[in-house]
């Protein structure tokens, strides 16, 4: 299934008891042979104090960034638990979805564009899921937010992505933005990051820019 992800890429959190299980094992192999060198060592030229003395330091050192690390985690999970609760706030709810790909909604795919100005000329192109042109169109001229839905013929796979290019008549290039529309039907987990499903898309709550409760009107049309 497509994921419109984040603009920023999450990292997930790394494990910090297997490190703090390996850090125990060093740990005892090192008393171990601090034990065993001071119990050889001779007595005319004793061991360094310093060099242990730092060693024990780098240890500690060690072991609170791992715990360090095990307190980010145990944030990072909670905010986990807060993002699906939030999460099920956009469940049955008209969004908009700052991404110019979408899937079909009742075999149509709609988006919204606009326009920083009044163009002479405004092109859309649409891309299927292997960026093969499949629709070209002219769109509205006029400044300002417009709508745009496309059924594609039978056999033609998404999801799809909108392209759009509006020109002055002196062949000035005017801003335009695209989002596309859908209903969250369903929220999913992966790798720990929490997504929101419509139109056959997995999409992060970050990338929602405006929501909606569904008409009666609409509900019943299925949009």
């Amino acid at each position: 299934m497509e994921i419109i992800a984040a603009t920023q890429s999450q990292k997930s959190a790394s494990t910090s008891d297997n490190a703090a299980a390996s850090l125990a094992d060093d740990f005892d192999t090192f008393l171990q042979l601090l034990t065993t060198q001071l119990q050889y060592q001779d007595p005319l030229d004793p061991l360094d104090s310093n060099e242990f003395t730092d060693q024990l330091v780098s240890f500690t050192g060690v072991e609170q960034s791992i715990e360090t690390n095990k307190n980010l985690e145990q944030i990072l999970g909670e905010m986990q638990q807060n993002d699906m609760s939030g999460a099920l706030n956009y469940l049955g709810r008209a969004v908009t979805i700052d991404s110019a790909t979408t899937g079909l909604k009742n075999g149509a795919a709609e988006w919204e564009y606009s326009l920083a100005g009044n163009a002479n000329t405004t092109s859309i192109t649409i891309r299927d899921g292997k960026n093969k042109i499949v629709h070209e169109d002219y769109g509205q001229t006029a400044a300002g937010l417009h709508q745009y839905s496309w059924t594609p013929p039978e056999g033609v796979a998404g999801p799809f992505t909108m392209d759009i290019s509006a020109e002055t008549s002196a062949e000035v290039a005017i801003q335009t933005t695209i989002s596309s529309n859908g209903v969250i039907d369903s929220i999913e987990t992966l790798e720990g990051n929490t997504y929101l499903s419509t139109n056959g898309l997995l999409v992060d709550p970050s990338r929602i820019i405006a929501v909606r409760d569904i008409t009666p009107s609409a509900a019943e049309n299925g949009s």
